[in-house]
């Protein structure tokens, strides 16, 4: 019996360092780090990114026995109102899909093996990103450069939204700088089989030999507009550009994607019977009516073309793209999130995320009725709510009221008879 119990435990006390090693790194990690040397000087790599997406920065050098790391967050090179952002223990985990733009920076974030996440990065958050320790060691760093779209070109019209005409698209060159928009490269048809939509991004470079040199960026001599290396006599011809969005339609046959030889038999059914296809997994997301719900495809990464579908209908860009209407309720931000601002009863059902041109994810979209005793009282559902009862109270009264006359026309008929 005593040889049973042993055998029994034997294997918690194996698993248990496992468990207390869960947020070590791997082996092939401390490798790298060891065959890295961080720099003397602390330079700043300069990045730039569209907002709403999610900025993951690397950890790229750091001591060998560092077994976390602790990000800060400046919003001026000043190392005196530096703010930490970790839980000191690099184990700081986010729900993703109830991020708010509106939050601060320390409700966006997420530390994962040395490096630091940001959801739906905003411009407030553009600022000095420096990997250390606790011991206020510094490692590496980078200035992070968050632009907001101000110029959307769709195929049969374009907008502005915070830059003027004369600014867009144009390469504006002087004889000490040059300043010109860099697209990405176009995205990949977002669906398969019926009329998609592809996209692509161009931020804000300038271009100029007077940069600051403690600013690294993707060639020499190039920053982004938002950058500190940027010195301020130049800061007027980039003061009020921003990132450009250009949307183009496609249309690709389903066939020209790879699929699998064991998933080609399920498909085919699928598409005889005019569901969505593959098999996807199914996310169940319940919200309270009024509130504001954001929708993120599973897996999706900002370089990844992303499109969505109400049921059968799709959700296109081109209508429903944030800055097309400023009323609008529902729409897709540059982040390829969807927004719901506020949700409505009616908004209920199933979503279909599209991700590379695939259908990779349905959410199954379930709204209720805000029992809160703080409520608006001339919203949508609350109007709803409150013209349901008054009709049940009026109904009531009349039923009442025709039994009482009921009554008393009995009373007054016996009373005379």
């Amino acid at each position: 019996m005593k040889a049973a119990v042993q055998i029994f435990f034997l294997p918690l006390f194996f698993g248990i360092p496992a468990v207390l090693h869960s947020y070590e790194a791997f082996p092939g990690k401390e490798d790298y780090f060891a065959s890295v040397a961080c720099p003397a000087f602390l330079l700043f790599n300069n990045v730039a990114f569209l907002s709403d997406v999610t900025v993951v920065l690397s950890c790229l050098c750091k001591p060998v026995e560092a077994q976390s790391v602790v990000w800060y967050f400046q919003k001026e090179l000043d190392f005196k109102n530096t703010r930490a952002l970790s839980d000191f223990n690099g184990t700081s985990v986010v729900d993703t899909s109830r991020v708010r733009c509106s939050e601060g920076l320390e409700s966006r974030f997420s530390i994962r093996l040395f490096s630091l996440h940001i959801y739906r990065a905003q411009e407030a958050d553009s600022g000095y990103y420096i990997c250390g320790s606790t011991s206020g060691q510094y490692f590496y760093a980078y200035y992070v450069d968050i632009q907001e779209p101000c110029f959307i070109s769709f195929p049969q019209h374009s907008m502005a939204l915070n830059c003027s005409p004369r600014q867009r698209g144009a390469t504006e060159t002087s004889a000490f700088y040059r300043v010109f928009t860099n697209y990405s490269e176009w995205t990949v048809c977002d669906r398969c089989g019926v009329p998609g939509e592809q996209m692509r991004t161009g931020l804000c470079y300038l271009s100029s030999p007077y940069l600051h040199v403690r600013y690294k960026s993707m060639s020499e001599g190039v920053n982004s507009c938002g950058s500190p290396a940027v010195p301020e006599r130049f800061q007027l011809a980039v003061r009020e550009r921003g990132a450009e969005l250009e949307v183009r339609d496609c249309e690709i046959p389903c066939s020209a994607q790879p699929i699998p030889p064991q998933e080609l038999s399920s498909v085919l059914v699928l598409l005889a019977s005019g569901k969505k296809a593959g098999q996807v997994p199914v996310y169940y997301q319940n919200y309270p009516s009024g509130s504001h719900v954001i929708l993120t495809c599973p897996g999706a990464k900002p370089e990844h073309a992303v499109a969505w579908d109400w049921g059968q209908v799709g959700l296109y860009r081109s209508r429903y793209m944030e800055g097309v209407d400023k009323s609008m309720r529902v729409y897709i931000d540059a982040g390829n999130h969807l927004h719901f601002d506020p949700v409505h009863l009616e908004d209920k059902g199933s979503y279909y995320c599209w991700l590379q041109g695939k259908v990779a994810a349905e959410i199954k979209l379930g709204v209720h009725l805000h029992l809160a005793l703080r409520r608006r009282l001339f919203d949508l559902d609350s109007r709803y709510a409150l013209r349901a009862i008054f009709i049940a109270y009026t109904v009531f009264t009349c039923v009442f009221l025709v039994i009482l006359l009921a009554k008393f026309v009995w009373r007054f008929y016996r009373f005379h008879h």
